[in-house]
């Protein structure tokens, strides 16, 4: 039986219409003394399901970056403006409230710029291992709406080389990987089935999609797919929405929240 498993590089994604970078790997697997083909992982469901989305993993965040001066575009009418911070910051704000679902983080950086964070509606017993007077290293990048480019941000909080918050915001995102992501991360579209016709090019129904670790061995199954929670990488990764589109000039959409294991 052919396995045949699709990655979509969630790594400096800039789409151009409907296309992405896709690497696809396939073997073959021996058939079994009897000539019944070995099972596939997706023919397990209890390994691969495609689990329904839970209440519990719909957050959301706000990052201001009010202080800080984005860059203009070279063509308004194509590119997009953006903007990028690497900074060194202290925290000089943190709490939570509603019985730990609503977070607030404020931080000065380097210049006398602050920036803040709001995550909402965060579940329940998740911990952001923050903490007033913490020196961090915050990595951040946005891009605004543009042609075949719709608006985008990603934040990175570290400590000691260790990730401590992360959030992924926006359609067809690109530069949360390479440039400031630790992990090896990719999207796998073979755990649901896709909702559009193969041979269908204007479909807009979202298939819903799953993050995983790109160096991780394929037996290993894990994953966390949209609308759902896991551990990954023992970080923990509230994935709000996964999903990638097939209508034409149609973008992935993303919204991810990245949280260290205490």
């Amino acid at each position: 039986m052919t396995r045949l498993t699709a990655l979509i590089s969630l790594i400096l994604v800039s789409l151009t219409g409907c296309s992405t970078e896709v690497v696809v790997s396939s073997d073959e697997d021996d058939a079994a003394a009897d000539g019944t083909p070995e099972p596939t992982p997706n023919d397990d469901p209890t390994q691969f399901a495609c689990e329904a989305p839970v209440p519990e993993a719909a957050f959301e965040a706000t990052i201001d970056t009010s202080a800080w001066t984005a860059e203009a575009p070279d063509d308004p009418e194509f590119d997009p403006s953006t903007l990028t911070i690497e900074s060194t910051c202290t925290v000089s704000a943190v709490g939570s409230s509603n019985q730990g679902r609503d977070f607030d983080l404020a931080l000065d950086c380097e210049n006398d710029q602050p920036l803040s964070v709001r995550l909402r509606g965060l579940p329940q017993g998740l911990v952001v291992d923050l903490e007033a007077a913490q020196q961090v290293r915050v990595d951040y990048r946005w891009n605004s709406d543009a042609h075949h480019l719709s608006e985008a941000e990603w934040l990175l909080i570290q400590a000691d080389d260790r990730v401590l918050l992360g959030v992924l915001d926006g359609n067809g995102v690109g530069g949360m990987g390479d440039e400031i992501v630790p992990f090896g991360l990719a999207v796998d579209d073979s755990i649901c089935a896709s909702p559009c016709d193969g041979g269908d090019s204007i479909c807009s129904d979202g298939h819903r999609l799953a993050v995983a670790l790109a160096d991780a061995p394929e037996a290993d199954g894990r994953y966390v797919l949209d609308g759902n929670m896991g551990t990954l990488a023992d970080h923990r990764f509230v994935v709000a929405r996964a999903e990638g589109f097939s209508c034409i000039n149609c973008e992935s959409t993303f919204r991810i929240l990245i949280v260290a294991e205490p």
